[in-house]
């Protein structure tokens, strides 16, 4: 077997061997390798990946993506920058193995992985991300697999922490943030501005302890969505599942809907993935308003989340502006869920 090592910093001497016995498991057969080549993925923002094509006995190419959750294989800047609390490696390996390799919903193809290296081998999906696609009805199907995500795991069908270490996002987790943003905010987070965020950051948890919860990615952004395009369909495939977790679906349509947006734009993916809700879908009024609470909470997230970091391209804004024009736009408290 020919060998082209291209691992970067990860030590790949193991990789034949673990990698023919990942295959084995998956593919239910013995496996021999006759080529395998490797390269660092041109995507390593956060957790080391690398590319890799195998060539196995009989000719066929495997194209898999190795995804190291060690903390200690994190690009630089997100080792220095991520918080703490929110890694633990085996939650993503875990969210695949356990929820979305027999859910159906066209995410990458779980092959294995390698829990004592924190390994994890995917599909490479050859899709564009979902920030590079300037067609509205891309991001508007992204909306509606959305949906789908969260109606296949709401209820009964939720899944619980027990078998996979899920992130829970409920109001203690976002007080988090907040405290974190009033630490990194210093003098701005004084004064009648930073007053009414928090009175409005008080009403968005009101109407987030009554939302129904479900399985939700946790950084449903555009840059964590690839689209394949096959002839005249798109398939939908969420990617980087870190920060996965139990919380309001619509903290995920938040996410996929932030940014400068014109206002038509914005509600017509809302839309698309309330519609996609068919009989669990909440009356207009009422949707909306919980959307705009989980934007605030997120708005609070991204303040909260470093001292001398700015978020990717399609994450980037004016997140106080943002928070403070969602606060003062939140229902009072007094007046209850309309």
């Amino acid at each position: 077997m020919a060998t082209d090592d291209a691992g970067g910093h990860l030590d790949l001497t193991e990789l034949p061997i673990v990698l023919a016995e990942v295959l084995q498991q998956s593919l239910g057969r013995p496996v021999r390798m006759e080529q395998l080549s490797t390269r660092p993925s041109p995507n390593w923002t956060s957790s080391f990946l690398l590319e890799i094509d195998a060539v196995i006995e009989g000719g066929e190419t495997l194209r898999l993506l190795l995804k190291s959750s060690s903390r200690s294989d994190l690009h630089e800047t997100a080792r220095r920058v991520k918080p703490s609390f929110l890694h633990d490696p085996r939650r993503e390996p875990a969210v695949y193995r356990e929820l979305l390799d027999a859910a159906n919903l066209g995410t990458a193809k779980y092959y294995g992985e390698s829990l004592r290296r924190c390994w994890l081998f995917l599909e490479r999906v050859p899709g564009v991300a979902l920030f590079q696609i300037g067609d509205l009805s891309a991001w508007r199907e992204a909306a509606q697999w959305l949906a789908r995500l969260h109606l296949g795991f709401a209820g009964e069908d939720a899944p619980r922490s027990q078998t996979v270490p899920l992130l829970c996002y409920d109001a203690h987790h976002f007080c988090t943030w907040l405290e974190r943003a009033r630490t990194f905010q210093g003098e701005r987070a004084r004064g009648p501005i930073w007053d009414r965020l928090e009175q409005g950051f008080l009403n968005a948890l009101d109407r987030l302890s009554a939302m129904s919860t479900t399985l939700i990615h946790g950084e449903f952004y555009a840059s964590n969505v690839l689209i394949e395009t096959k002839q005249n369909s798109r398939r939908v495939c969420a990617v980087d599942w870190e920060t996965a977790g139990i919380g309001p679906g619509l903290i995920d349509l938040a996410a996929l809907t932030s940014g400068s947006w014109p206002a038509e734009d914005r509600f017509k993916m809302a839309e698309s993935y309330r519609m996609a809700l068919a009989g669990s879908a909440p009356l207009p009024d009422q949707f909306s308003a919980d959307l705009d609470a989980c934007r605030l909470l997120l708005a609070v997230k991204w303040l909260g989340w470093s001292a001398d970091w700015s978020p990717p391209a399609d994450q980037r804004q004016d997140w106080l502006g943002e928070a403070v024009a969602l606060a003062d736009a939140m229902v009072p408290k007094a007046g209850g869920r309309k």
